[in-house]
């Protein structure tokens, strides 16, 4: 009898202990998201004289995490670091951006996204400097194209200049198949609907063919197009020095590529130097904060963001430690919804950035969509670096 009644206090004294942890696990979960809300609500001190800066080799993921404990690392997206740029344009104190430019490759519509802020943001009276420690172009022109129009390019002695044009690989699947004896199952709706090829061909047909050239052949002449426009040379001039060989640091300066050469510190303090010198800080576009961010009458429009496949439900469980999926429909639509009937939002954006994905999926996110247009509310949309038929149709299914 004594024994069972040390076992039942033993026992009662672990469930307290446990209850105890439980407790204060969730008290410090509470407290910690009480000091970020405070945080992320209180007004930062600004300086005078700010220099922005932005790494394009950082592994920016196209929207920030928005559930789980990822959400709690900081890490903006990339539309997050377009629009505090967008932002510091009317910010007096910010003189310009100094950016570390992407050794291998940024991804083409980034670089044609990055260059058009850029510019916007000159137009607005600011500099961008950036610096180079090589550029390798097996991803193709991307690394170039998204520093091109930056008044200043400096790049280190002893790198390489690498940009040699666009490439694609596929990979075919039907060799392997017929020799374990494997049937896929997988068609195509047309000709020009080419994911299916990878399961059911050898190789390229002539639809699939043309697609990947045509696709190739704008993406560089789009490219050739705006680099040689930064540089102040014409498209054939740049595509015949580009398309000849890698070049080293010092045949880029002379062929005009770049314009300095130096090292990453030495660039940094140019662009303290054009900003005022030691007064002049230097802050991460991803933690600036704009002072229009707390003019509570500004109108408002709702960034909107899916990326992944397209998937129909909502979260996964709600746990910390996982991520629902991120072009969840019920959370988009449920997103747009909000913003629709939300009188201070005066207009959406709505970002995708998906490989396709559930066709019911998407009839939900459209007609999100369709309902936010009903009342009123602007919908614009942004494509990312990704399209595929479940992403066109979430968009309009005429």
């Amino acid at each position: 009898m004594e024994g069972l009644l040390e076992m039942k206090t033993f026992l009662l004294s672990m469930a307290g202990a446990f209850a105890a942890m439980i407790l204060f696990i969730v008290l410090g979960f509470f407290f910690l998201f009480t000091l970020i809300g405070i945080a992320a609500g209180a007004k930062p001190p600004h300086p005078d004289n700010i220099v922005l800066t932005l790494d394009l080799n950082a592994g920016y993921p196209d929207q920030a995490p928005s559930s789980g404990f990822a959400a709690l690392s900081g890490t903006p997206g990339f539309i997050d670091l377009l629009i505090k740029l967008k932002d510091a344009e009317t910010d007096d104190a910010v003189k310009g951006l100094f950016i570390r430019g992407a050794d291998f490759g940024f991804g083409t519509t980034r670089a044609e996204e990055l260059r058009e802020a850029l510019k916007s943001f000159q137009a607005s009276g600011k500099f961008v400097i950036a610096h180079s420690q090589g550029m390798f172009g097996a991803s193709g022109p991307s690394a170039f194209h998204s520093i091109s129009a930056a008044d200043e390019i400096w790049m280190q002695p002893g790198t390489d200049l690498m940009v040699t044009g666009v490439t694609f690989e596929t990979e075919f699947l039907k060799g392997l198949f017929e020799k374990i004896d494997l049937e896929p199952q997988i068609y195509p709706f047309y000709e020009y609907k080419n994911a299916p090829n990878s399961y059911n061909e050898a190789g390229y047909t002539e639809p699939h063919r043309e697609a990947m050239v045509a696709l190739a052949n704008s993406i560089w002449a789009t490219a050739l197009d705006e680099i040689a426009e930064d540089r102040g040379t014409s498209a054939g001039q740049l595509r015949t020095v580009l398309e000849s060989g890698p070049k080293p640091a010092e045949t880029a300066l002379e062929l005009k590529l770049v314009d300095k050469l130096g090292w990453p510190e030495e660039a940094e303090e140019a662009a303290k130097e054009r900003a005022g010198g030691d007064d002049a800080e230097m802050i991460d576009l991803g933690m600036y904060v704009s002072p229009a961010k707390y003019d509570s009458k500004a109108p408002l429009i709702a960034v909107i963001g899916g990326e992944g496949p397209i998937v129909t439900g909502g979260s996964a469980g709600g746990s910390p430690f996982s991520d629902p999926p991120a072009f969840a429909s019920d959370m988009i639509a449920r997103a747009i919804l909000d913003a629709a009937e939300d009188e201070d939002v005066k207009a959406i954006v709505f970002r995708v950035e998906s490989p396709g994905g559930s066709p019911t999926a998407s009839d939900q996110i459209w007609r999100a969509v369709e309902r936010a247009q009903e009342a009123g509310k602007p919908v614009v949309v942004s494509m990312g670096s990704l399209a595929a038929s479940g992403r066109i149709l979430c968009l309009d299914r005429r």
